[in-house]
């Protein structure tokens, strides 16, 4: 027994090994997860991208209807026109949305890093593109954290990182989102004259930012905030919302204590959490910035914060609809949110906002997987295994196959097998 197992205590024994089996069944759930994301028999995942099919199908259908062979004062041709004129913002804007998710890989790398101490940028750009894809063509973004944690642990990223990095980099997207929205309600709340919309973005604030305020409120008053979760689930249990409030207890104390313990794995350094959170910030900036660019290149004059305020406001007031990437509610509440762009030029304004933030991040991520999809049945065919936790296929080597193998006096020593290193 090494010096460092003799030190060990029992209990610190028993809680690495409570915390290494809720690694595996993370990773358990992640897996099967995957599996049914990957499933091209899938009836979710159909839906999902039969319904991004269908929202641009209907959004081309209502721009043929409203603009051709009409006489709006920014026809189809004029909007071309302006944008072609002023190409060098549309190119801007592009650069913007590729900035953000550079930004955004490289931020699930800084909190890797900071976690195993070692750079995996190309992986972690995967990742994300990966999760950003699985989350527009599933409702309500659920499948993009399930894919990542599979995706990270089978490129032999340690479980407990796999399982918590996710979950790390949706708790600071939300803090930056909460920092954002603060700011707009405070200095561009007055923009927002309608009662229904001022209602829609104030429920998607809160549904977006709830999170990161239960778990700071349980991190500085844990036994009022147990109390004041326990009061709520009993009064919905009273109104016939929650059939089981004991189960819905344990399963939100479950949830916030996933999300502590997470944050507590990769923020061991304090550098790795605040350098993750400003990254946050500068993602969220650059994703909004591209609205701006595009009102430039619409020939119209923006202020810059003014713009990332209503951008603020549209992805608030869509937050708790639960189709694929908010789409249809989300070009909704853009086209009634937004008044920088009027007439002609805010329609297509919102369908090249579309296109560029949403659209493009979706087809980034189906050419990745579509790549990794075929390299992995050519390595099945070629009977090659990877060996190493290098992003490149630097790692693989040729496997051996059972039969091959000849006998020996000695039993031969324990080898990887393909299915372990598979999984």
């Amino acid at each position: 027994m090494s010096k460092k197992d003799k030190n060990q205590n029992p209990a610190q024994e028993v809680t690495e090994e409570i915390s290494d089996a809720e690694a595996q069944l993370k990773l358990a759930q992640a897996d099967r997860a995957a599996k049914s994301l990957t499933d091209s028999k899938n009836k979710r995942n159909l839906f999902g991208i039969l319904f991004l099919l269908l929202t641009i199908v209907i959004i081309i259908v209502i721009a043929l209807n409203e603009f051709v062979g009409s006489d709006e004062e920014y026809p189809l041709s004029a909007v071309l026109s302006t944008w072609g004129q002023n190409w060098y913002y549309l190119v801007a804007a592009v650069g913007v949305m590729l900035l953000m998710l550079f930004f955004d890989g490289f931020r699930q790398a800084a909190l890797l890093r900071g976690a195993t101490g070692k750079w995996r940028v190309k992986l972690t750009m995967k990742s994300m593109i990966l999760g950003r894809y699985f989350d527009n063509i599933t409702p309500s973004a659920f499948g993009g954290q399930p894919y990542q944690v599979y995706y990270l642990h089978k490129h032999k990223v340690p479980a407990g990182v796999a399982t918590s990095l996710p979950v790390v980099c949706f708790f600071m997207q939300q803090v930056a989102f909460f920092v954002l929205a603060i700011l707009s309600f405070i200095f561009y709340g007055h923009v927002i004259t309608d009662v229904w919309l001022i209602v829609f973005i104030i429920i998607g604030s809160l549904c977006m930012v709830f999170i990161p305020i239960v778990i700071m409120v349980f991190a500085f008053i844990p036994k009022t905030a147990k109390k004041l979760v326990h009061g709520i689930i009993k009064l919905l249990h009273k109104i016939k919302i929650v059939k089981n409030p004991e189960a819905a207890m344990l399963r939100f104390s479950a949830y916030v204590d996933d999300y502590s313990k997470s944050l507590k794995l990769i923020g061991k350094h304090k550098k790795t959490l605040i350098s993750g959170f400003f990254l946050a910030v500068l993602c969220q900036l650059l994703n909004y910035s591209v609205t701006y660019f595009i009102v430039l290149a619409s020939g119209q004059t923006a202020d810059w914060p003014e713009i990332i305020a209503l951008m603020v406001f549209v992805s608030a007031a869509s937050a708790f609809i639960p189709t694929p990437g908010g789409a249809g509610a989300t070009e909704g509440f853009f086209y009634l949110i937004f008044s920088a762009l009027s007439g002609g030029l805010r329609f297509w304004g919102m369908l090249l906002w579309r296109v560029i933030t949403f659209y493009l991040p979706t087809l980034l991520g189906l050419g990745v997987f579509i790549n990794n999809t075929l390299k992995e049945k050519i390595y099945k065919m070629r009977g090659l295994l990877r060996t190493s936790a290098t992003d490149d296929d630097k790692g693989l080597v040729a496997a051996e196959h059972p039969s091959t193998k000849e006998p020996t006096e000695e039993p031969a020593p324990e080898t990887e097998t393909e299915a372990d290193t598979q999984r």
